[in-house]
């Protein structure tokens, strides 16, 4: 794959991801059994449902966010070298590009929706710009940094998770946290949903994990961040197919270690253990073994892109990629209106949708936002959200023809 074409791949697989990414949040927006569950509390549910829920912990939470960040970095290192390409200082370009970043990320996650994770972005990416902006050997001590903070908070966790005295949430405190919230949701009340939301109860005792658990997300998103560089620097993303050695090699060790992380992750789901993700294996396997596991799903779609990539669905995803800023937070919105403000008028969705159906209304939601970037793309050359972050970024009106 060479110009045009490599960077339509790239697009397409940053669609995938993001598809992905948005069934995984559904359940954060609609979840109502699946947060039960996670406080101790009987939320019941037949077979489809423990299906769903096992598809949704061992193969999309956690697998797809990983490719989109690791996505995210490549984005940089290819603008770094647009930018250097052009004369233009990458420093000051891409520092209000990932402030920008920040700042919608910040606003989005105080105003709309908790889960954001355009914030972590931004701010990661402004600490690791120094580095990304240096040799490829500097991004290698990125990439090798953070991945001994990951395994350093692995055995952390370890060790704190066999020591401390971790007592379970009150069920009487967790269902009335959770009676609220739903009332906030049935009612329309969205500022109420972002307070209570705010205020669930966690078990005592694990101060330090969370502590822990955050310090390795951080170092996590950095090293997505360096391998997605590296991969631009190495030009490893036109060999990622199975009609190349490399690309099978990577699909290879891409499931002998995601598949275990998959095993790990559902075994957390039986066991109904809310912390399984917070401690030793589990951290890792959801730290590292999604990373892996995310690898073979990328040599898998670009295999199947070299010979579909004129495809109804390739174009869709390609289009969806293009736009993925603009898409994300029409997620958010949309995932806010659906299970919250239709409560103004009786209407919300939360809690009715079973595993099964928020798989079906997940990837409902990426149909249409495909066939809509598509029509705006035939229109514009950059998405709503995206042409703005443009003129942030270099300063100047953007171009939304051509």
């Amino acid at each position: 794959m060479r110009g045009r074409s490599r960077i339509d791949a790239l697009d397409a697989l940053r669609g995938f991801a993001l598809a992905g990414v948005c069934v995984a949040n559904l359940p954060l927006f609609a979840g109502r059994d699946d947060l039960a569950r996670s406080l101790g509390l009987d939320a019941g549910g037949g077979p489809a449902d423990m299906a769903s829920r096992l598809v949704m912990g061992g193969l999309v939470e956690g697998r797809f966010m990983t490719l989109f960040s690791m996505m995210f970095g490549l984005g940089m290192a290819l603008m770094i070298a647009r930018i250097r390409a052009s004369g233009r200082r990458s420093w000051s370009v891409l520092v209000r590009r990932l402030a920008f970043l920040a700042a919608v990320g910040f606003l989005h996650g105080a105003y709309i929706w908790s889960g954001d994770v355009l914030l972590l972005y931004g701010a990661v990416g402004l600490l690791c710009l120094p580095v990304l902006l240096r040799s490829t050997r500097w991004v290698w001590g990125l990439f090798w940094a953070s991945s001994a903070v990951i395994a350093v908070g692995g055995v952390i966790t370890t060790v704190l998770g066999s020591r401390l005295d971790i007592v379970p949430v009150d069920e009487g405190e967790a269902a009335t946290w959770l009676a609220s919230l739903t009332r906030a949701h049935e009612t329309g009340d969205h500022w109420g949903v972002l307070s209570i939301g705010g205020q669930a109860p966690v078990p005592d005792g694990t101060a330090a994990i969370s502590a822990v658990f955050l310090v390795v997300v951080i170092a996590r998103t950095a090293w997505l961040f360096a391998v997605g560089a590296l991969a631009h620097r190495y030009s490893l993303i036109e060999r990622l197919h199975l009609g190349d050695p490399l690309g099978r090699r990577a699909l290879v060790l891409g499931l002998a270690v995601g598949v275990p992380s998959a095993a790990v992750d559902v075994w957390g789901v039986l066991a109904g253990d809310s912390l399984a993700s917070l401690i030793g294996p589990g951290l890792l396997a959801f730290t590292v073994g999604g990373a892996f596991m995310s690898v073979a799903y990328a040599v898998l779609f670009l295999t199947w892109w070299r010979s579909a990539a004129s495809s109804p669905v390739a174009v869709g995803l390609r289009s969806l990629g293009r736009v993925a800023f603009s898409a994300y937070l029409t997620q958010s919105l949309l995932g806010v209106t659906a299970f919250t403000l239709l409560g103004l008028v009786g209407l919300s969705l939360w809690g009715d949708l079973s595993g099964f159906g928020m798989i079906v209304w997940g990837l409902g939601t990426i149909a249409v936002q495909c066939v809509l970037a598509w029509w705006w793309l035939r229109r514009f050359s950059l998405g709503p959200l995206e042409g703005l972050w443009r003129a942030v970024t270099y300063w100047q009106r953007p171009r939304w023809k051509g």
